[in-house]
């Protein structure tokens, strides 16, 4: 089943006072003949979004889906796939607020399905344009063992050059972001949908290694090009999350990431836990010496640390950190 004409229902989220971001983004969308429809979940933004499309006369097409509090990106991409899969596109593609697609985004997805060898369990995803490690290594693998991704073992080893791929266009990834996911309606019936507890950070990446564990190959199309209007919160410097959280005043997305990302390495990688463990002391040993201020502050904050990585081992997941 391939993409064609009307076939594509798009399910975005958004929140707060992000109007200049999400217009540009509905703006190009409409634009695409791929696409029936485009659901909006509306996390309580501070205005109408219903108001700001009719002003721009963006109304056809759109969905929008109001809620009263903030749902978090987990329940808000839920409601939105379940809102969705009434429309009567066969695919589902997901996008931020924030992602505006290249004009030709769909167009190279559809290229690479056409090439695509293996064309029934195969999902695709746009390439985010600040996400240039993707290309470096040559895709996105869960290792096992690894914490946020560490390996002492790895380290130990001499460097390998990675091998590159038959079509450097195409990236196998194990999982990857919501924004830029573009999948067909059936696999709902195998994947389901985003697990709501995890309200805010890694519950896309926890969904799409759903689909890997189900058999579904992800690629990542490197020419179907995603522009991030607005960069994540720790790669504004692009610099590791951690460095970044000592520097950050708002800690709670910081520790949200930090303990949602341990509970889905616990759930998904940690098939040794003396290895794994390791890995974790090793990795927060140079996080203490090399990223955390030699004061009180600092202190603090590397405690907040370990109170996510305790909550996160132990499942405790939600929209507080306590």
């Amino acid at each position: 089943m391939l993409i064609s004409h009307k076939s594509v229902d798009v399910v975005t989220v958004t929140y707060g006072e992000r109007w200049k971001l999400l217009e540009k983004v509905i703006k190009r969308v409409i634009t695409f003949k791929e696409v029936n429809s485009i659901t909006i979940i509306n996390n309580a933004s501070t205005y109408s979004i219903e108001e700001k499309l009719t002003e721009k006369n963006l109304n056809e097409k759109v969905i929008v889906v109001n809620q009263n509090v903030n749902l978090g990106s987990a329940l808000g991409y839920k409601k939105g796939i379940q809102r969705a899969e009434l429309e009567k596109g066969k695919f589902i593609w997901l996008l931020d607020d924030d992602n505006l697609p290249d004009e030709n985004a769909i167009q190279n997805i559809i290229i690479a399905q056409k090439n695509s060898r293996d064309k029934e369990k195969t999902v695709y995803s746009s390439f985010r344009n600040d996400r240039e490690e993707l290309i470096r290594n040559n895709g996105q693998k869960l290792i096992e063992n690894t914490f946020f991704e560490f390996s002492i073992f790895e380290k130990m080893k001499k460097k390998k050059t990675v091998q590159s791929n038959i079509d450097p266009k195409i990236l196998s990834c194990d999982y990857v972001p919501y924004g830029g996911l573009m999948f067909p309606k059936a696999a709902l019936q195998e994947v389901g949908y985003p697990n709501e507890k995890f309200f805010l950070y890694v519950d896309d990446f926890d969904y799409t290694y759903r689909l890997t564990r189900k058999g579904y190959k992800i690629k990542c199309v490197t020419d179907s090009i995603i522009e991030d209007l607005e960069r994540s919160w720790f790669r504004v410097e692009k610099e590791p999350l951690f460095k970044s959280f000592f520097k950050a005043d708002d800690l709670y997305r910081g520790l949200m990431h930090i303990r949602n990302r341990v509970y889905f390495e616990e759930e998904n990688n940690n098939s040794n836990v003396y290895i794994y463990n390791l890995n974790l002391v090793v990795y927060l040993t140079f996080v203490f010496l090399k990223y955390m201020p030699k004061n009180a502050n600092g202190l603090k904050k590397y405690k907040l640390i370990l109170n996510a990585i305790k909550l996160g081992k132990k499942g405790k997941l939600g929209n507080e950190i306590k």
